[in-house]
């Protein structure tokens, strides 16, 4: 018998299963060089191979026997070793499994996604029989019977439900779907020289339709994608091999970057010199920066105090002493802005993060920020996660802003996060906001986290007039969405010339739909919460879980007739606007209504070039 191998060094993995701890794993040979902390790994679980994440590398002797990995996914680290105790941190205290927290955290498309799927059983065939028609079980034990092995768009405790009552045998399954760098075919001249002797003699006859248009594309561009060259040249494929044959011309592969960055709004201009409390503030930062330890320092500063100027000023010094800089903002447009702004100052260096970028986009940004081609991340609450390996600055926007709490599982604070993150690694945190956190603002005034203060808007603007109109004071017969006061205020706005813009939290067009005869209102069958009614196709919609139903004629609880929408969103909103203004461009900003890629941005520059061009509302938006 061969004698049993010696293990030199072992992985701690963290595999993707909902198992809090993580396993030890031997590592052959062949596979000790590839083997680093930040990679997938294929593992053995009991009779299952799945993905895992490598955690540590064990220089250590093993005393028991261990399993070996099956192979390495990766040629590079997804992740850093700085991120594992901050993966660990999370995982024990936020109570999830740190292999699957861990897949959250990296840019979807990376991994191979999970789904759940079922089938149906014996039993649950008999319960199909005997359950009503309106039941919500009968509709999943129906759907289950009709769609074996799809993924289930019900949630999942609801299935886990059926699952344990016999009925359903729940399975995970993964997607084959994968992320990969974008390759294209580059054709390009093999000698310069060749191909420009051969247009200018001309000694060979070209024969081929648009041959010479052909060659000069090539030529003057020094490579063009292939699929460029076949849709601009109905022969273009015949021609590319043609003179690839006869050493002319020939096909490069090169890896192309999905940048994400559009045209840029014009960026505000920098201001010749900072005010007294912009100066004190940025003076407290660099000092902190220069010791290079951990600090928490809330930046208290009114709305337009010039915060954000500060901000620039304190990444570019961190940039100046050799560290790296994240700048968290709650809102995806915002870190879009701001994108633009940051990459006209300090250039290229710059990565963006944040779940409107395609999975394509996503996974370039975040591997470009893993080879250290990044100085600067700018994004989102998942933004925390960037694999900066330098990092000396974090910088949370609007600290108080409820949208950097995760909902969904893995759920986390990214505020709260982004406190240990800078502990872990010796960064400054810099909460900013104008309307503190009750946390923060305790934790400042107690000596926990530095307090630096802007009271006071930059030359000395007054703040803004605020009046509270009470609705209910407005008469019966008036209109309900637009207040006599506001409608005043509309109009003297737009005959002087100016733009609005109007706050409405509420999506949709009608906010409940009540039975006039039970008194009941329409609800979600997962969330048991009032269902919105939307105009655009006429439909009621759960916000919560994504759930909606054609609007129905009769109610179901009651069979009635004379079903009523009640309240009011932004929907129903610009639809009044536009009766009341009609030779105005009134443009709608909402989840709804910027689902197309980039659309948000287009209304902002639109609105912004409107501030410019006065005079021209039929190009611009108006309100």
């Amino acid at each position: 018998m061969p004698a049993k191998e010696n293990p030199t060094s072992s992985l701690r993995v963290a595999v993707i299963l909902p198992l809090n701890e993580t396993f030890l794993y031997r590592v052959p040979d062949y596979l000790l060089a590839r083997a680093k902390v930040g990679c997938r790994v294929q593992v053995p679980v009991k009779n299952r191979s799945v993905l895992g994440y490598v955690l540590e590398v064990v220089k250590e002797e093993q005393d028991r026997e261990l399993k070996g990995i099956h192979k390495v996914l990766d040629e590079a680290p997804l992740f850093h070793e700085g991120l594992v105790p901050l993966f660990q941190w999370m995982a024990d205290y936020y109570c999830y499994p740190i292999g699957r927290l861990i897949r959250a955290a990296l840019p979807s498309g990376i991994n191979q996604a999970t789904y759940n799927s079922a089938r149906i059983t014996e039993r649950g065939e008999e319960a199909l029989r005997l359950l009503s028609p309106q039941s919500l079980e009968r509709e999943i034990l129906g759907w289950v019977k009709s769609n074996p092995g799809k993924k289930l768009p019900y949630p999942t405790d609801r299935v886990l439900r059926l699952e344990k009552r016999g009925w359903l045998i729940v399975e995970e399954k993964q997607s084959r779907h994968k992320v990969a760098p974008l390759k294209r075919i580059l054709v390009r001249p093999r000698e310069k020289a060749v191909l420009e002797r051969l247009l200018r003699d001309r000694g060979q006859a070209l024969k081929a339709r648009n041959e010479q248009a052909f060659l000069e594309t090539v030529l003057e561009s020094g490579g063009v994608p292939l699929r460029e060259l076949t849709s601009r040249f109905t022969n273009g494929q015949y021609l590319v091999r043609k003179w690839s044959e006869k050493g002319v011309l020939e096909r490069h592969p090169v890896t192309l970057f999905r940048d994400p960055a559009g045209n840029l709004l014009s960026p505000p201009p920098v201001p010749a010199e900072l005010y007294d409390q912009q100066r004190r503030a940025l003076e407290g930062i660099r000092d902190n920066l220069r010791r290079g330890a951990f600090r928490t320092c809330l930046l208290h500063g009114v709305t337009g105090s010039g915060k954000t100027e500060v901000y620039y000023r304190a990444i570019r010094h961190a940039m100046d002493l050799g560290k790296q800089a994240l700048f968290m903002v709650p809102e995806i447009a915002l870190a879009v802005y701001l994108e633009g702004i940051f990459r006209s100052r300090l250039g290229e260096r710059i990565a963006i993060l944040h779940s409107d970028l395609s999975e394509g986009e996503r996974y370039d940004q975040w591997m470009r920020i893993t080879r250290g081609e990044v100085d600067l991340v700018i994004g989102a609450r998942s933004a925390i996660f960037a694999p900066l390996p330098r990092l000396g600055l974090i910088i949370v926007d609007e600290e108080h802003d409820g949208s950097y709490k995760q909902e969904e599982a893995p759920r986390y604070q990214a505020r709260d996060v982004a406190v240990i993150r800078g502990r872990q690694e010796g960064a400054l945190v810099l909460l900013g906001s104008g309307t503190p956190s009750v946390q923060s603002y305790y934790n400042a005034v107690t000596g926990k986290y530095q307090l630096l203060t802007m009271p006071e808007r930059v030359e000395q603007r007054p703040m803004p007039s605020v009046r509270f109109v009470d609705m209910k004071d407005v008469a019966t017969d008036g209109d309900a969405i637009i207040s006599p006061a506001l409608r005043e205020a509309l109009d003297k706005t737009l005959e002087t010339g100016n733009q609005i813009i109007i706050f409405l939290n509420r999506r949709g067009f009608n906010r409940i739909y009540l039975c006039g005869q039970c008194g009941k209102a329409l609800r979600c069958r997962n969330c048991d919460v009032a269902l919105t009614h939307h105009l655009r196709g006429n439909r009621l919609m759960c916000h919560y879980c994504g759930y909606r139903i054609q609007s129905p004629e009769r109610c179901p609880n009651c069979n009635a007739e004379g079903l009523k929408a009640y309240g009011f969103g932004t929907e129903k909103l610009e639809q009044r606007l536009k009766e009341l203004y009609p030779d105005k461009v009134i443009a709608r900003m909402d989840r709804d209504s910027v689902r197309r890629k980039g659309e948000a941005f287009r209304i902002l520059k639109r609105f912004r070039r409107q501030g410019h061009h006065r005079g021209d509302p039929d190009d611009h938006e108006g309100i």
